[in-house]
């Protein structure tokens, strides 16, 4: 295989993999709540308590139910450089002083758990699959500069394999 194809493949397989990494979930980002009032993070949370969370079980949505909105909000994140260039050498991505699309989506990835596994959210993670994400890149981010986050999980949807939700 040609060098350019093989660091092709690889980069493909590492994005998979870190899209892969949100499981069921949508995040949709935006400067305003869209919902009830969210939870206001001062800084992004430990994954462990959302680890030891989704070994729960959970009851499911009951019949005739809809799912809870269930939000939070980050104020001035800033990407962890060490991070960023972690994920730029696994990628094999070349440096540069803007992010690559995809490393939001899992640089988010503590409060996704958060959010998937809050008292309110009826399902819980094990065997939950993950089908799709959507990610429109409105224009480059700075990998120096702050943000505004704000995710949530709202409007689901019953299918013959499950329940799907945004």
């Amino acid at each position: 295989m040609a060098p350019n194809a093989l660091r092709q493949r690889r980069r493909s397989s590492c994005v998979s993999s870190c899209v892969s990494r949100a499981l069921i979930f949508a995040a949709r980002s935006a400067m305003v709540c869209c919902g009830p009032p969210a939870a206001e993070l001062a800084r992004l949370p430990s994954v462990l308590p959302s680890y030891l969370k989704a070994l729960l079980p959970k009851s499911g949505l009951k019949p005739g139910a809809t799912l809870p909105r269930i939000a939070a909000t980050l104020h001035g994140a800033s990407f962890d450089s060490a991070q960023l260039a972690a994920y730029r050498r696994l990628c094999e991505l070349p440096p540069s002083d803007t992010v690559p699309p995809l490393f939001p989506h899992s640089f988010l990835g503590p409060i996704h758990l958060q959010l998937m596994t809050h008292a309110s959210f009826p399902f819980g993670l094990l065997g939950a699959v993950h089908l799709r994400n959507h990610i429109i890149q409105q224009r480059p981010l700075s990998d120096s500069g702050c943000f505004d986050v704000h995710l949530s999980i709202f409007q689901g949807r019953r299918r013959p394999q499950g329940f799907e939700f945004d």
